[in-house]
């Protein structure tokens, strides 16, 4: 009752703006966590009552504290802990009840505030290529449930700032969790949907080294036009892009992955006349498919998921930046596809790829006349 008085108080000082928008414009709850059951109970009825003026519903989250508040000592937050999946997926399954209220209202969900670890972050996990790692497996996860929006908290300084500031010549200093940031950003450009994908394990406490998540796109990225054919655009206008997370943690499991992804070819295809009715093809209308992968990792010649400084999205760098954008040159490395089945409703085209150690990768799949 308390916070639906103060956000009723909010609401009139708001109309008394001049040029204030009538209608669904104001994000709403913004609570701070989802244990507070007398926030959670009152959701329902809130989000109902304000219906008309709210546009989404925003809580906070961080897997993990470094918050002292009435504990004796301040925590301290592990790589173990950020990497395990009850740090992503985990995360995913607490909040998708509210996810699916909000929807079912018609409003948006976003997460108005999230990183690694609440109070600023830990050093030596918040501030390294770990982190922008479990970004990324988070940010999907995620998604997947319904979530629209991140908002990763940061400021000037503090361990889990995606940008700080300032360099010794006064410009913003992009840190790793920007390059997560970044290259989810890529995965999830235009229409997409999931795919699902069957390598995830479902004990939250694994220490699974690896993540595998997949997209529809129905609009192609031209960032990564060069590694494919001028007719990779003729069949379909979709591509599937994989993300692939070798986490290489823990460190005496690390290693490089050598990794197989089948995609049925179905999902190219958006009409029943593209697949034919699932009939067979000859050897003259035979699709074929062409591949390449985006690799996000360290230039260290031991990469490890503590590396902080040299590292590179695509073969691009932030690294002494003043403009804000990247130098060097974005690369999609070409791979090799096959394709095997005698319908379009039975083909399934495959390809293979190594993940280094400690980095991840897009994996970009397009049909072709080539």
């Amino acid at each position: 009752p308390g916070y639906t008085k103060e956000f009723e108080r909010y609401l009139e000082r708001l109309d008394e703006i001049p040029g204030f928008p009538d209608g669904k414009v104001i994000q709403g709850a913004v609570f701070a966590s989802p244990y507070r059951l007398d926030y959670s109970a009152m959701l329902p009825l809130y989000g109902k009552k304000y219906n008309s003026r709210l546009r989404s519903i925003s809580m906070h989250n961080y897997p993990t504290t470094t918050c002292k508040f009435w504990r004796k000592n301040t925590p301290t937050v592990s790589m173990e802990d950020l990497l395990r999946r009850r740090s992503s997926r985990g995360q995913s399954l607490l909040y998708k009840p509210f996810v699916h209220l909000a929807m079912k209202q018609g409003l948006t969900f976003v997460l108005g505030e999230a990183n690694s670890a609440s109070c600023g972050g830990q050093h030596n996990v918040s501030d390294t290529l770990g982190a922008a790692l479990w970004s990324l497996d988070y940010s999907a996860e995620m998604s997947k449930i319904g979530v629209r929006g991140i908002n990763f908290h940061g400021g000037p300084t503090g361990s889990y700032a995606p940008v700080t500031c300032c360099s010794p010549d006064g410009a913003a200093e992009a840190q790793p969790l920007f390059y997560g940031m970044w290259m989810f950003s890529e995965l999830v450009m235009g229409s997409t949907y999931w795919l699902e994908t069957d390598t995830s394990p479902k004990d939250l406490d694994s220490d699974m080294q690896y993540a595998f998540h997949a997209v529809v796109a129905h609009s192609q990225s031209h960032r990564v036009d060069n590694a494919f054919s001028t007719s990779s655009s003729k069949n379909s206008d979709s591509e599937v892009r994989v993300l692939i997370i070798n986490k290489g943690f823990p460190a005496n499991a690390a290693a490089n992955l050598n990794t197989s992804i089948a995609v049925s070819t179905d999902v190219f295809y958006n009409t029943v006349e593209e697949q034919q009715a699932g009939g067979s093809f000859s050897s003259l209308t035979e699709p074929k498919f062409e591949a390449c992968y985006v690799a996000l990792k360290s230039n260290n010649p031991q990469p490890s998921v503590y590396d902080r400084f040299d590292l590179q999205y695509g073969g691009q760098t932030m690294d002494s930046s003043i403009s804000g954008a990247p130098s060097g040159t974005y690369t999609c490395e070409k791979i090799r596809t096959n394709v095997r089945g005698t319908t379009y409703k039975t083909m399934v085209v495959e390809t293979q790829v190594q993940i280094e150690t400690a980095s991840a990768a897009i994996v970009y799949v397009r049909a072709s006349t080539s």
